[in-house]
């Protein structure tokens, strides 16, 4: 259907981007697949980049499948350091929040991203030791309403393990490296590059 090929137009657009600024900055980019190969768990549900997280919500319990639309690690030139990225792709065809975690949301997707992380498992199933998830919307309100809904995690305070940007920002920023995201917690000008300074 048009819509999904739309999502799959602006993954790979980002994708280009991603490749292209880490050529001309003297950072590896690490695609899906050599990432895979490179994770201590060889399972077949993480080969197909998908997992299954429990969520406690309002005095019941979840479990929500995460199903990133990529992943991808950047390394600087003579450094091991690698940080891992989930990437998620808005187009705006889904509810950011509903009233529960029964149908799906972003919030949903949040969540699941959180507790993901605050569970741990990103490295005692993956071996990943950090990883941070990008989500680029269709547009700056958009964004800056599931922003608003990241809040609600951590007791209020949300979640530093996301980035925020609009395809607008990617579409007009030269180098995507240094393209100001937005943090969870609201901060601005986060740059990718900045997790190794």
């Amino acid at each position: 259907k048009r819509h999904f090929i739309q999502h799959t137009l602006s993954v790979s657009e980002i994708l280009v981007r991603l490749e292209s600024a880490c050529r001309n900055g003297d950072v590896e980019f690490l695609e899906k697949e050599k990432v895979l190969q490179n994770l201590t768990d060889t399972s077949r549900a993480w080969k197909k980049l998908g997992w299954n997280v429990s969520v406690p919500f309002d005095k019941d319990t979840f479990s929500i499948g995460v199903i990133p639309d990529y992943l991808f690690g950047l390394r600087p030139q003579n450094s091991t350091d690698i940080v891992y990225f989930f990437l998620e792709v808005d187009k705006g065809t889904m509810p950011v929040t509903r009233n529960n975690l029964r149908q799906t949301s972003m919030y949903r997707k949040l969540i699941a991203y959180y507790e993901t992380w605050k569970q741990g498992l990103h490295t005692s199933l993956f071996g990943l030791k950090r990883f941070r998830v990008l989500i680029v919307a269709n547009g700056k309100d958009r964004a800056n309403h599931i922003l608003s809904a990241n809040k609600l995690l951590n007791n209020g305070k949300g979640s530093g393990i996301f980035l925020f940007a609009s395809m607008p920002d990617v579409n007009s920023y030269e180098d995507i490296l240094n393209l100001p995201f937005i943090d969870g917690h609201g901060n601005s000008a986060y740059s990718l590059l900045r997790h190794f300074h």
